[in-house]
């Protein structure tokens, strides 16, 4: 903790007394990269509503540079630590935005780390009720990764949240032929 405070304190100075510097993106950039693992200390020696705050701050920072001007490694750090504090603050469909673009722009290199995010969403826009939203991204980790860990459960709850979906917002709670075979396909 004591180094990311260290950290944190340094690249402020520098911007305080540089405020012109040609650099201040890439400070920015570090300031949010450093504030967000310190919000990850944070989260995990107390609580996610202890860290909350610096997730905050972490999108404020990150979401205020140019992306353009930063290393394609730098720029693929910032979608996904975007879409990281983005979950962490319980908004999901903004942590898709950043993390579909993420996916879109490293290639799908990394199936384990594609897979992840996407079931993380699915379970965020599950807790959050948006039931058509947890039931593709569920879907997307079934069909798009067939083989992990995470498949057959996804597929499961693909069906439950379309089930889910299909009753939210109907008082009688009868369901479509359509809605049923939408439920039944998976």
């Amino acid at each position: 903790s004591q180094q990311y405070s260290g950290a944190l304190q340094t690249l402020n100075l520098l911007l305080r007394e540089n405020p012109a510097t040609g650099f201040k993106n890439r400070v920015n950039y570090w300031l949010g990269y450093v504030t967000f693992y310190r919000a990850e200390l944070i989260r995990q020696e107390t609580s996610l509503t202890e860290a909350i705050p610096e997730y905050q701050e972490v999108t404020a920072l990150l979401e205020n540079i140019d992306s353009a001007r930063l290393k394609e490694e730098n720029y693929l750090q910032r979608l996904l630590l975007l879409g990281w504090a983005w979950l962490f603050q319980e908004k999901p469909l903004r942590a898709s935005n950043y993390w579909e673009a993420y996916l879109g722009k490293s290639g799908g290199e990394d199936t384990e780390q594609a897979l992840i995010l996407k079931h993380r969403l699915a379970i965020g826009f599950q807790k959050q009720k948006t039931f058509g939203s947890a039931s593709r991204f569920f879907g997307r980790v079934a069909d798009e990764h067939p083989e992990s860990r995470l498949a057959a459960s996804s597929s499961f709850w693909r069906a439950e949240m379309n089930y889910a979906a299909a009753l939210s917002g109907n008082k009688n709670k009868k369901i479509s032929l359509k809605q049923a075979r939408n439920i039944l396909d998976y």
